[in-house]
């Protein structure tokens, strides 16, 4: 199981700072660190990373990306995973959007959000070029609904590749097969504070603390990857 970490611009001496550690896995928010700090990652201890395009961050600014800028930049980029624009709120304009990428011969990820999963739109999903999909839309969502719109997805799309977005829960992320998962880093008040929900620790703003929330998840990952390697051998 791969567990991605945000790389929010700010943070980002952090991982400079401790560039000799564990490599880390970085989720990269196209529209959060547009013109800041893109791949290659100068001076980072990278062994992998995959690419959003922000929709959630765009949104919540009253802006906007610019569909062909992020297709042309997803073509050119060498990301492990790619997820498609989202529309937010609007899941027919988000399917059009995946289909003109995938046409474009981009293997982008369709994610099902919150209150948006029904049989006929998992199945689409499901039909796109990697066969993978991503479950959005709760990661400020209470317990019980993250749980049970994963338990929804789940349940009409399995046997598929599963990615989390936005959830680093072990309590979630240990009862479900994922493929993978991603979560953010404390960079202020209110991602600390969203972060104490999950963790149940004070996460003071300094970029060892940051350094500390970034090893807590890569041994999150390595029991995740220990708990659910013989699931995923015997499915192989």
């Amino acid at each position: 199981m791969k567990l991605y970490q945000a790389f929010i611009y700010p943070i980002a001496k952090s991982y400079q700072n401790n560039s000799d550690r564990t490599p880390v896995r970085i989720l990269h928010s196209y529209a959060f660190n547009k013109g800041k700090c893109l791949p290659p990652w100068s001076g980072i201890n990278v062994k992998g990373w995959a690419l959003d395009s922000g929709a959630f961050t765009a949104d919540s600014q009253d802006s906007t990306i610019d569909h062909d800028a992020y297709m042309e930049y997803a073509a050119s980029c060498s990301s492990e995973h790619i997820f498609g624009l989202d529309v937010i709120g609007d899941p027919d304009a988000t399917q059009l959007n995946l289909e003109r990428e995938w046409k474009a011969g981009l293997k982008t990820i369709p994610t099902i959000h919150f209150g948006q999963a029904t049989q006929e739109r998992i199945d689409w999903a499901k039909s796109g070029p990697t066969g993978k999909i991503g479950i959005g839309g709760i990661a400020r969502r209470g317990f019980k609904d993250r749980w049970n719109h994963v338990v929804d997805v789940f349940r009409m799309a399995w046997p598929c590749k599963i990615h989390a977005l936005g959830v680093s829960d072990p309590g979630i992320l240990a009862a479900f097969p994922f493929d993978s998962a991603d979560a953010s880093i404390a960079m202020c008040i209110k991602f600390a504070q969203y972060d104490c929900y999950n963790l149940n620790m004070n996460i003071p703003q300094t970029t060892e603390k940051c350094w500390n929330l970034v090893a807590w998840r890569q041994d999150l990952e390595r029991k995740l990857t220990a708990q659910w390697r013989p699931f995923w051998e015997a499915q192989a």
